[in-house]
Order: structure tokens, then sequence, then C-alpha cells
């Protein structure tokens, strides 16, 4: 817990930091990388290129200046966090660079000397903040390691087969190079894939969501090419270099998006577009499960030509019965043409009492 005094600076400080916010982040990522160049390694450069990281950043840091007083309340926030820490690897010795170089953003940007009482209960207040995420990191990172088949940090995996599920999309079934088993994970979870790109300074990780069962001998992952401006590095590299033996090294499953086995009560999946692969991952999960609910799948598409699992999901139906809805902006060949609205969804979803997971595109979610 902070001590009152650093508590009562930190919350006067919030309306400075939500004026000055993104560019206080920003400051800190390039004061981060000229200190610490290695770290490049680990963060997502594409993301600073388009400043996604700087204002996830400051979104972090706001939600902490306001729940410091109530720190039960951060739990969400630091678990999401925590999990992606974790899928890339961020050890406790990282966090001194990380908290050298926000305080030294703060001061720069609020034109206040290191010495000044805001900096300093920054730096408290950031000591605390990083001895919560080291704790649940270990936890998770332990976790992960006394799993049978799991592993600590990353493991080497081998790419076993390669479908292509739609002209975007195809997937990637993984398997241990070392052949000693692989760790159960909860459907909707993410590993992440470090990769080495010819012509590129540093290694890039990125997280992509398991899209199969869990308890199979494979991961499964299934990859959008992103072909627009600016191009998806990794996962265009992936389309268009990887091949059936390649290794990639992988990260243990993370993420607390997950959908549990004993439901308490109905659920709905909506996806649209490549959100369908966490979904599918749940669905299949909870297909094999004995339950007294129901589960009903929306997704959305361009068409059904790029309506990824589209084959799949008809099996799965003549399998288990369940209700599955397809809404297609470009066809008429699914349940409805346009965009979901609230008739729409009404016409699918008669019976509204139920959990709802929900993932795609950000648009699209908004």
């Amino acid at each position: 817990m902070l001590r009152p005094e650093v508590l009562s600076i930190v919350k006067q400080s919030v309306p400075i930091l939500a004026e000055k916010g993104e560019a206080i982040t920003k400051r800190f990522y390039s004061i981060l990388f000229e200190r610490f160049p290695d770290l490049k390694n680990v963060f997502n450069l594409s993301n600073q290129h388009s400043g996604n990281q700087a204002r996830a950043l400051a979104d972090a840091i706001f939600a902490y200046a306001k729940l410091a007083e109530t720190p039960e309340l951060l739990g969400p926030m630091v678990s999401r966090i925590a999990h992606k820490h974790v899928s890339l690897n961020i050890q406790p010795e990282h966090y001194p660079m990380v908290g050298e170089a926000l305080l030294l953003a703060l001061s720069e940007k609020l034109e206040l000397p290191m010495e000044h009482e805001i900096i300093q209960a920054w730096g408290e207040a950031y000591g605390v903040l990083a001895d919560i995420f080291i704790n649940h990191e270990e936890g998770l990172y332990a976790g992960n390691a006394d799993k049978t088949g799991g592993w600590r940090d990353y493991r080497r995996f081998v790419i076993d087969n390669i479908v292509e599920e739609t002209p975007l999309i195809k997937s990637f079934y993984l398997r241990p190079a070392d052949d000693e088993g692989l760790a159960l994970f909860k459907p909707g979870q993410y590993i992440g894939v470090k990769l080495d790109v010819p012509g590129h300074d540093y290694k890039e990780i990125r997280q992509y969501s398991l899209s199969d069962k869990p308890g199979l001998a494979h991961y499964r992952i299934s990859i959008k090419a992103e072909p627009g401006n600016p191009k998806g590095l990794i996962s265009n590299h992936l389309h268009e270099q990887a091949n059936i033996n390649d290794e990639l090294l992988i990260s243990a499953p993370c993420g607390d998006f997950t959908l549990p086995n004993t439901p308490e009560r109905n659920t709905v999946l909506i996806s649209g577009g490549v959100g369908i692969t966490p979904l599918m991952s749940m669905l299949k999960n909870y297909l094999q499960q004995q339950h007294t609910h129901d589960i009903t799948w929306v997704h959305c598409a361009q068409d059904d030509t790029n309506h990824c699992f589209l084959d799949e999901t008809k099996t799965l139906q003549q399998q288990h019965n369940f209700k599955a809805y397809s809404a297609y902006l470009d066809s008429s060949k699914g349940d409805h043409q346009g965009y979901l609205d609230q008739k729409v969804l009404d016409s699918f979803l008669p019976d509204t009492e139920a959990d709802y997971y929900f993932c795609g595109p950000v648009p699209f979610m908004m």
C-alpha cells in the first residue's frame, strides 16, 4: 500500500496526466529504447509507430492513479497486462529500467526536477505497482512450468502442418520439438511467437490465439495476413516464408479471456473476421463437455469465402446440434446480409439471458 501522503500526490496529479499522458508515454518509450536498446527485442515496434503502445500505457497509468487508493479494483487490469507480459517473457530486472525511463519522461514533460515531490511520489507508486506485477507474473510463470507438459519462458516448436482456411487466413499446427508432451490451456488463451525476421534488426514477438481445443497433441494458431499499409511484419512473414518442419519459439499459453468449463447459464459467442480464433477454441471445448445449457455462435465476415472454419463449424453442428448464424457484409449466402444490429441479434437470440463472449477487430466491437 502507498503511504497516505504519496497517495494524495498521485491522485492530485491525475488531471495533468490526463492532459499530457500520451506525450509522456511516447517520450518514455524513446528514453527506454535509447538507454536499453535490447528491449526492442521485447516490445512490438509496429505498435510504437502506430502509437497504440503509448496509448495503452497512458490508459494503464491513469487507471492506476485513479484506483491507487483501492488496489483490489486494479485486479482485472493487472491480470490482463500480466498475462501479456508473461507471453513476452518480461522479467523482474526489466522493471527498474522501465521505472527509470518513466520518471525521466515525467520530469521532462511536466517540467519538474527529478527531486520534485510529484516525481518522487510517482517513483514510490511505480515501485508498489511493479511489485504487484512481478508477484502476479511469477505466479503465472510457475503455474505454467508446473503443468504436465508445461514450460517456462520459450520452448521450441515445429510446424507440423499448414492449412489455408480462407484467402487471407492460414492455420499453423505446432508440436513440441522435444516431443515431451503438451500442456493443457484454457479455451480463449493465446501464445507468444518469437521470430528472427531476415533483414530485421530485432527479434519480434506476436501473440496469436489458440484456435483448437485443449488436450490435443498439437497447438493450432490461425493467422490472418495483413497486406495493407502498414503490412503485418510477422503475420505476413509466416504466411509467405514459413514451411512445414520450420521451428518457432513459443511462450506458454496466457490470457484471461477464457470460457469456464462449467458455465452457469447459456453462452453466446459473437465474432468478427479473425476474431473467430479464440471463440473456435471455446466452442470446441464447450461441445466436448456435458452441459445442461445451450451455446449459440454468431460470426460476421465479408462473405462465405472469407468465413474462417466454415466447413469445420458445419461438421460440428451436425455432430452436436447447436445454433450457429452467419452475417456477411457482401454476400446473401449467410443468415443475414449487412452489419449486425439489435433487430438482427434479437432474431438470432430470442433468449438474451446468457454469458456473452465477443471478439473481433476494434471497429467491429465499437
